[in-house]
């Protein structure tokens, strides 16, 4: 990644990179001539030319903090100092905002798209269709595997 400058970085520094919303953050592990700055980890979004990039220094958990879970290979780890009181989540990543709700509808085809799950160990779905009777089954995702299926069969 290239910066207008490298004043002040120094290995083991942490890089905000972006706006607020979407911003992440990196760690230096080193830098080479002409403001070009090698991290720790590869980049998981891309930052237009001009996008706010600056040194922070993290803090420490204001509040005990343990997994509740495992975690797999590519997961996100969010930590909160007290458990989310909402029905729903926004996702924000760069420039793409991801929505997911309880009460989530499906599209025409059947299918919905629950991307960023993660940390329940089980979710009460509910299906119903006009002159069908609701059907209802809990379902326990399984992280392992990219891809759940759950298939319902509504009697009229």
């Amino acid at each position: 990644m290239v910066l207008d400058s490298t004043a002040g970085l120094a290995s083991g520094n942490h890089l905000q990179i972006g706006d607020a919303v979407g911003a992440e953050i990196y760690e230096v592990s080193g830098w080479t001539g002409s403001g070009l700055v090698v991290l720790t980890s590869a980049l998981t979004t891309t930052f237009a030319v001009g996008a706010p990039a600056q040194q922070v220094t993290p803090s420490a958990p204001s509040a005990a903090t343990t997994l509740a879970r495992s975690s797999d290979a590519g997961d996100g780890v969010l930590t909160l100092v007290a458990a989310l009181s909402d029905k729903g989540i926004v996702i924000t990543d760069g420039p793409t905002t991801e929505y997911h709700w309880l009460s989530a509808i499906s599209a025409a085809t059947g299918y919905y798209r629950a991307d960023g799950i993660a940390g329940v160990k089980s979710l009460e779905l509910l299906c119903s269709a006009a002159g069908f009777t609701t059907g209802d089954q809990p379902w326990f995702p399984q992280y392992s595997d990219s891809v759940n299926v759950v298939d319902f069969r509504l009697r009229p």
